[in-house]
């Protein structure tokens, strides 16, 4: 029987979500976000604090205490989550960037044990009144799931991303020039790069005075 003395590292989850508090934008911070699920965190405040984060960050709206507590006092779970108190103290147990994703890995282990004795409790209850060939294939199917869910997110049906292709498809032909992002005003780097996408970084590479700047110029 399972008890509530499961795998656990509490430290690890703060540590995480302070980064994330202090600059969800950084590269490992955005990695975490990728390998993250909200039910990766045993607390179920750690959980809930996570989801205002990804919330807010999946809205490209700005991370901190004062918009978690404004999405938590919507969802009216700022008080079960410990309040503002408890997530400016989280912000303390930052320690640096560099060790976010080794936090992440240690998060992840943790949530996959927890999963893996919940299975066995599953096993032990049905052992005796099913089928052994029917738990067998239980057990191989829950195995292939853990397996896929390595990353931490949730498995998405290719459907969400046929959708999403062919409304951008939709939008592309709907729009002069057949692009959706920032137009160059370069007919033939608009054909090939679609424009530029809101959210991308830009970088213009090249040898001394081969014409960045007049390019960047041009662009801008």
């Amino acid at each position: 029987m399972i008890t509530n003395n499961q795998p656990h590292n509490l430290p690890a989850e703060m540590a995480v979500l302070g980064a994330l508090l202090k600059d969800v934008n950084n590269t490992n911070c955005r990695q975490a976000l990728d390998l993250l699920s909200a039910g990766s965190f045993y607390s179920m405040s750690h959980r809930t604090i996570y989801g205002a984060i990804l919330k807010l960050k999946n809205q490209n709206l700005t991370v901190d205490l004062l918009t978690i507590e404004r999405v938590l006092e919507q969802q009216d779970d700022l008080d079960k989550c410990g309040g503002f108190i408890y997530i400016g103290s989280l912000l303390k147990e930052f320690i640096s960037f560099a060790s976010v994703l080794s936090y992440v890995d240690l998060i992840n282990k943790t949530s996959q044990a927890r999963e893996i004795l919940v299975l066995a409790d599953a096993i032990a209850e049905q052992a005796s009144i099913t089928d052994p060939d029917e738990i067998i294939g239980f057990i191989e199917s829950q195995l292939k799931q853990f397996s896929s869910q390595q990353s931490g997110k949730e498995t998405t049906h290719i459907s969400a991303f046929s959708e999403s292709w062919v409304d951008q498809l939709e939008q592309r032909t709907l729009n002069r020039g057949g692009f959706t992002g920032l137009a160059t005003g370069i007919i033939d780097l608009d054909k090939r790069l679609a424009g530029f996408d809101d959210e991308a970084l830009i970088v213009l590479v090249g040898r001394p005075s081969m014409g960045k700047t007049l390019l960047a110029q041009d662009i801008l």
